[in-house]
């Protein structure tokens, strides 16, 4: 398995939170998948230890920049990586986050972010479409 533990996908959106979910299985990562931040905290527990998290900004119960307040203060998840996206003008900066992405984006954007935090950062260099023009 690629990844070192497994990607947190936190959105509302039921087609973005599956396309998202297909796009992550197919690189070979697991995926834990949430409704919004309450389900993502009630996901996470003491347990759960995901290599990256990726939240929406705009949720109901629990928004990002709760969601993502709660992590960082968090003992067992402060250093969490996190990219928030969203698809209005609200955007997260660093510390925060690693970075943010605003809706619609290419899956591609994502790669850099995703390989940074695996485990095995050569995992997804044959992915690239870069790598199958050379």
């Amino acid at each position: 398995m690629p990844c070192k533990g497994c990607i947190l996908i936190v959105d509302d959106d039921p087609d973005l939170r599956n396309a998202l979910t297909e796009c992550f299985e197919v690189l070979g990562c697991t995926v834990v998948a949430a409704v919004d931040g309450v389900h993502a905290v009630e996901c996470l527990g003491d347990s759960l230890k995901p290599c990256l998290a990726l939240l929406d900004l705009n949720m109901p119960r629990l928004d990002g920049v709760g969601l993502a307040a709660f992590v960082r203060a968090h003992r067992c998840h402060s250093d969490l990586p996190i990219i928030s996206m969203s698809a209005g003008a609200d955007r997260l900066t660093p510390p925060l986050v690693e970075c943010h992405h605003s809706k619609p984006f290419d899956f591609n954007a994502l790669l850099p972010t995703i390989e940074r935090f695996c485990q095995d950062p050569d995992w997804l260099h044959g992915l690239r479409p870069e790598a199958s023009a050379r």
